[in-house]
This record gives structure tokens, C-alpha cells and sequence, in this order.
């Protein structure tokens, strides 16, 4: 289960973790909502992981082609 809460100018998308995984929660951030909300449809479309979509994200900002990470048709 994820969810978004603002923390004074970002916009955090929270999940939890597996038990026994320290911290209990994790969080990608994002500067506006819609990004946010982004990112919960991405994570939808891979599945529900919260873990592929943001290694699909921060590849994608480091200029990498998506297709060659077999996720372009996400």
C-alpha cells in the first residue's frame, strides 16, 4: 500500500516495508502532486512495487533509454 503526503514543499509518496525491514516505511519525493500521483500509476502498472518504479524513475532521469530496461511500454 502506498500513499502521498506533503511535507512542506515535496510531495512524498510513502510505502511500507516488508516486516522485519528497517525503516518501516520508505518514500520517493517529489516536488508537485501530479508527479506524485505519477509515480502511484507507475508503481500500479509494474505490479504494485513500489522498488521497480522508482529504479524505472531514476533511470529514466539519468537519460536511459526505458526500452532498454524491457519497462518502454509502461
Amino acid at each position: 500500500m502506498a500513499w502521498i503526503e506533503q511535507r512542506r514543499e515535496q510531495h512524498r509518496v510513502y510505502w511500507s516495508t516488508p516486516p522485519g525491514v528497517r525503516p518501516r516505511r520508505d518514500y520517493e519525493a517529489f516536488i508537485c502532486r501530479a508527479d506524485a500521483e505519477a509515480f502511484l500509476e507507475l508503481t500500479a502498472a509494474l505490479g504494485g512495487d513500489p522498488l521497480a518504479a522508482r529504479a524505472y524513475v531514476r533511470r529514466d532521469q539519468l537519460g536511459a533509454d526505458p526500452s532498454a530496461t524491457g519497462l518502454g511500454h509502461v
